[in-house]
């Protein structure tokens, strides 16, 4: 089955047929089983990122580093810049339970930004579907969040 991502600038989305083993993100774990009934996914904006299938049981770390908790991590053949400027762990993307939303915490040094505007530090913002997600430069789109659940 192929969805149809219209006017989003998710290059990847059209081309998702929801395979039984999907690629892999830095060491991230894709759910268990068929990727069919995850609704929500980070497709990638740069060349060698992966899509990343968000389950809405669990909380999703990205970072530089695994040793701290980034469940999926960025190398140095993820980035077109150093790693040293991706924070240990840079934003953090979660399913509320009690409102049914999606939700993207920033905990990074040097900024996310999504859609092209700078997060705070700190504070947690809701993920609408077609967001594209930067990290330390507002040029350096890493994913487009997608939201088939809504």
């Amino acid at each position: 089955m192929v969805f149809q991502i219209l006017n989003l600038g998710c290059p990847m989305a059209e081309l998702d047929t929801h395979s039984q083993e999907p690629p892999l993100s830095g060491q991230d774990r894709s759910p268990a089983g068929s990727t069919q009934d995850i609704p929500a996914r980070l497709y990638p904006m740069l060349p060698n990122l992966k899509i990343t299938y968000l389950d809405s049981a669990i909380r999703h770390d990205f970072g530089r580093d695994p040793k701290d908790g980034a469940r999926t991590y960025f190398t140095e053949d993820h980035l077109p810049m150093e790693l040293n400027t991706v924070s240990k762990l840079h934003f953090r993307i979660a399913k509320d339970p009690n409102d049914n939303l999606w939700y993207i915490d920033d905990h990074s040094s040097n900024g996310t930004f999504l859609n092209g505007r700078k997060m705070a530090t700190g504070y947690r913002e809701v993920l609408e579907d077609g967001m594209k997600i930067a990290i330390c430069r507002r040029d350096l789109e890493c994913y487009c969040f997608v939201n088939r659940d809504i």
